[in-house]
């Protein structure tokens, strides 16, 4: 496992270079601020920390019991770290009609933020993990929903955010790629060639700095979000997500506006992945 710590400093650091992601610059209080969605094994939030001495940070991690990864870094006075499942925040999230039970049997749970709370750097890169008990299908669509609507509804205005995605080609990604380039001042992928396969798996990186929160699209993408966690939470014969689905933009209004910049953007994400494929194709012909 310290091996996996190590990995994850080292994607990290090599995210920062590329993208100077963890330094903050522009605080809104006296001292930064660092909330992490999913913070174990601690590999992020160590290196964004590095970069910012006074901070002080926020973490949720499920907890190993449920299947989370252990938590390897450094316990200190100015981190404040929760073991919980970051999709069961229903009142967080300011959704009260919720019952006491998801459908598979597991408690909402109470307010985690404190009211007022606010962050200047948001790294939100929960991943579903193998052994977690998930009886729900779309697991995946609730866990990227509930972070990023808590993340970006925390965020203080011209904050930063560090989002882990998956398959850039995906509806999904597109959509939410889009809609941070309309009230963020920049955004940029990273696809981090460190860690074994890594630079060969689908996985990147969106970092996206001058992030302005209280913007009218920025409100409209955290109610969204909400709504689409609300229907994957609950939704059992599927006209939930259908509505949800339906009030999404049209694919002809999201590239219209931004295909042109998504090509600039996904460029070097899809030219690392091909170059890595590539050689792993020689690798396995030599050993053959």
């Amino acid at each position: 496992m310290p091996d996996y710590l190590k990995m994850m400093e080292e994607i990290a650091w090599e995210t920062h270079f590329d993208t100077t992601c963890f330094k903050i610059q522009n605080k809104a209080s006296p001292r930064p601020q660092i909330l992490d969605m999913g913070m174990a094994p601690g590999g992020f939030l160590s290196i964004a920390l590095k970069h910012n001495r006074e901070a002080q940070a926020f973490g949720f991690s499920l907890p190993v019991s449920d299947g989370g990864y252990e938590i390897l870094v450094k316990k200190r006075p100015d981190v404040v770290i929760k073991e919980l499942d970051v999709t069961m925040l229903a009142a967080d999230l300011g959704i009260d009609d919720m019952p006491e039970e998801s459908p598979d049997g597991r408690p909402f749970l109470s307010r985690q933020f404190a009211p007022g709370q606010r962050f200047d750097l948001v790294i939100c890169g929960c991943s579903i993990v193998r052994d977690h008990p998930v009886l729900i299908v779309r697991e995946g669509c609730r866990l990227r929903a509930s972070q990023l609507a808590l993340g970006l509804q925390r965020l203080s205005s011209g904050g930063k955010m560090v989002v882990l995605f998956h398959k850039l080609e995906a509806w999904d990604t597109l959509l939410d790629l889009y809609r941070f380039s309309r009230f963020s001042d920049k955004v940029q992928l990273c696809k981090p060639e460190t860690g074994t396969g890594h630079d060969k798996r689908s996985s990147f990186y969106m970092v996206a700095t001058g992030v302005r929160s209280d913007k009218l699209e920025a409100l409209d993408a955290i109610e969204s979000w909400k709504d689409l966690w609300k229907a994957a939470t609950l939704d059992i014969d599927g006209k939930l997500m259908k509505e949800v689905r339906d009030e999404e933009p049209a694919v002809q209004t999201v590239l219209g506006g931004f295909g042109d910049k998504l090509k600039d953007m996904i460029r070097k994400v899809w030219s690392t992945q091909a170059k890595a494929l590539k050689e792993a194709l020689v690798i396995n012909s030599i050993k053959k």
